[in-house]
Parts: C-alpha cells; structure tokens; sequence
C-alpha cells in the first residue's frame, strides 16, 4: 500500500525543491505543481503508474492524477483530484472571515462529483480521492496572494492559525464530503512555510472490508 506522505517526503529532503514550491505558492496556487512532484515522487515505485489527465466535468476541464496498475494501464487504481489553499482560508472561524465554510463547500462538491462521475461508472472499483493542500506561513511574505501582512490575524499567532486550520480540516471538511481522512502530514518548505495536506477518501464497497488506508500522520509544529 502506497502513501503519499512517502511521494512527497523529498521535498523536505531537498531544500531547494522545497523551497521553489514555497516561492511559487507566494503568488498562485500551487495544486497542479504538487500533483506534479507526487508524480516526481513516485518514479521509482514499482506496480503503479501515476499521471496527471484532463477530466472535463460540466464544460469544465480539471487536471487530475490518476494512478493506475504499470501492468495493465486500463485497470484505473485511484482517481485524485486536488485543490490548494492558504491556512487562513480554513481558519477564518477564529478570525471573523468571511464564508469559512468555503473550502468545506468546495470539497465536498468535487467529492459529489466523482462519486456521481462516469469514471465512477467506468471503474467501479477505484478508490476515489479529494486531496487539500494547506500552506501554512509563520511569516508574511512580501506580495504574498493572500491577506496581505496578515493582518486578519490580529493577535492571533501563527500556531493559533494552524491549529484551527488542522480542527477544520479533520472535522467540518471530512464531515461535510462524508469521507475519511486516510492521510494528514506536515512538510516543512522553507524557514516560515509548511505544506499540510489532507487526503480525503473513499473506499469501494468491493474493498471496504479488506483494504487498509495509511495511519493519520501527527501534523508537525511549524
């Protein structure tokens, strides 16, 4: 049973690839690059191959990654799909944001989708798979996409913002897709950045009572 806790444990490993993806996720969102190094990650793992593929759901085209048998490319082993966001948009309970059920909206509607999907139909035995990229920063970046300063943390700290981000993640998110969180892991980007992602999955009702998901991971202090 592959991890992707394991696929991605490089980017801690080496600083400078930990650190691009830091840079870049100052000005865009970063889930497609993340997806990418997933793939980077597990090149030299055996029985799998992984890909990032065009869905096109409603008119509207999504890359996702797939993960398929090496040996048999039509048998489709679990479908991913990715969205990416900044702590603070999942802490916004603890600082008066606006609409902090967002991301908890936002998964839960692409969980629908897949389970309501034609690749569902076509694979029914695939594990289908919501993942949440959390950046977490300890420090403003300068022109950074997202609250600028932080400001909206007031007296807040960092550690503060995390932990309701972590609450909401393991909690409303997983409840409100009406999945399980297979994998929580922190990785350390550079000095100030952590990724934090959450795997939210579904197991096919063929393999529900055999198949055994990853051990929930201990986010790491930042």
């Amino acid at each position: 049973m592959y991890t992707f806790q394991s696929f991605l444990q490089h980017l801690e490993c080496d600083p400078e690839r930990g650190a691009w993806l830091a840079s870049l996720s100052v000005q865009t969102k970063v889930e497609k690059f993340i997806l990418a190094e997933i793939i980077y990650g597990a090149r030299h793992r055996s029985g799998i191959s992984l890909r990032l593929e065009d869905n096109i759901c409603k008119g509207v085209t999504r890359c996702d990654l797939t993960i398929r048998d090496s040996k048999n490319y039509s048998h489709l082993l679990e479908w991913v799909e990715a969205k990416m966001c900044y702590s603070d948009c999942v802490s916004r309970e603890v600082w008066s944001g606006r609409n902090p059920d967002e991301y908890a909206r936002s998964v839960a509607a692409d969980t629908q989708k897949q389970e309501t999907s034609s690749i569902k139909a076509k694979f029914p035995n695939a594990v289908l798979t919501t993942a949440l990229f959390v950046i977490h920063r300890t420090e403003a970046r300068p022109y950074q996409k997202y609250q600028r300063d932080f400001r909206n943390r007031g007296s807040l700290s960092a550690t503060e913002i995390r932990d309701a981000a972590s609450d909401f993640c393991l909690n409303n998110i997983a409840q409100r897709s009406a999945r399980h969180v297979s994998e929580s892991f922190s990785l350390r980007l550079d000095d100030v950045t952590s990724l934090i992602s959450y795997f939210y999955r579904s197991i096919p009702s063929c393999c529900a009572e055999t198949s055994s998901t990853a051990e929930i991971t201990d986010l790491q202090a930042v």
